[in-house]
């Protein structure tokens, strides 16, 4: 039987619209593994098409693509950082984060399966991505967080891919 949780509030403390270690959370946890995702897909994605020297710097389709892949990562992580800072209901913050990432896993591997032809928008990867991008969240976001060295130099890595992608898309025009 689980012990029950006994919430006191103090009336005199300001409210706030966001948790208190939200930034620290963002920063250290978050942004670090969207950025190892977005590299991991953009290259995973060239490689995956052929020619990877052409696919991985001059077409702008796996980094449109991966944007799609971090958007589909980002709604679990999403979800247990704002139960996790609410009052109420942190104590299922971790258990909703399993709950939605076996369902998109789930989703994923029927669509793969019902929809093969889909490969050619990068879904191969899109497939063998999310697993594992799920698992690296739970170990290096809910259940604790990456080394301050690493979490810096993942961030960078995945907005200098972001930023290179839209000087592609944006300035160059290149096909897709």
């Amino acid at each position: 039987m689980k012990g029950k949780h006994v919430i006191r509030l103090e009336r005199d403390t300001p409210d706030h619209i966001l948790p208190i270690d939200f930034y620290n959370v963002l920063v250290e946890r978050f942004i670090p593994l969207l950025g190892l995702c977005y590299v991991v897909s953009v290259l995973g994605m060239a490689y995956d098409r052929g020619d990877f020297l052409f696919y991985g710097f001059l077409d702008k389709t796996a980094y449109i693509m991966s944007l799609f892949v971090l958007v589909w990562i980002s709604v679990p992580a999403i979800l247990w950082i704002f139960l996790r800072g609410s009052i109420m209901f942190c104590h299922i913050a971790e258990m909703w984060y399993k709950i939605i990432s076996i369902l998109q896993v789930v989703l994923t591997t029927m669509v793969a399966i019902l929809f093969p032809e889909a490969d050619v928008y990068g879904l191969k990867v899109f497939f063998f991505l999310v697993p594992v991008a799920f698992l690296l969240m739970y170990f290096f976001m809910v259940r604790g967080q990456l080394p301050l060295q690493a979490a810096y130099a993942l961030s960078v890595t995945g907005l200098l891919f972001l930023f290179y992608g839209s000087m592609i898309n944006f300035i160059f025009g290149a096909g897709g």
